[in-house]
């Protein structure tokens, strides 16, 4: 049978469960007792200033019908990360930006990556 599509027995899936729910919480254990890392909230200090960048991409972009559903699972968790990004403000003393360069045949890619120091 391919490994792909077996199906699991209840046993099979309670532990995998099991095994989910204690990676879950050893992972709150460590974020909860490590002091590097930074909690930051949002604000209202640059809700009346202009927009600096944006950038505009199509979220459905899979024709297939057999990947809508994993898209739409995509999506749902882009518009979940979106709330929890809405509006929060992170000090641009903290904020450090690497630009990456790819060229491919004849497109060119400008990639921007952010990351929060550490202080």
């Amino acid at each position: 049978m391919n490994r792909e599509n077996e199906i699991y027995t209840r046993p099979q899936a309670l532990l995998f469960l099991a095994k989910v729910s204690l990676f879950q919480l050893k992972r709150a254990a460590e974020n909860f007792f490590n002091s590097e890392i930074k909690t930051f909230h949002p604000g209202n200090n640059l809700k009346d200033k202009p927009t600096v960048a944006e950038s505009k991409t199509p979220l459905w972009t899979e024709s297939e019908p057999e990947e809508q559903w994993l898209l739409a699972g995509k999506v749902h968790n882009l518009r979940l990360a979106v709330k929890r990004l809405n509006n929060l403000e992170i000090p641009l003393r903290l904020i450090s930006c690497k630009i990456y360069a790819h060229k491919k045949e004849e497109n060119a890619m400008v990639e921007l990556f952010y990351e929060v120091k550490k202080d």
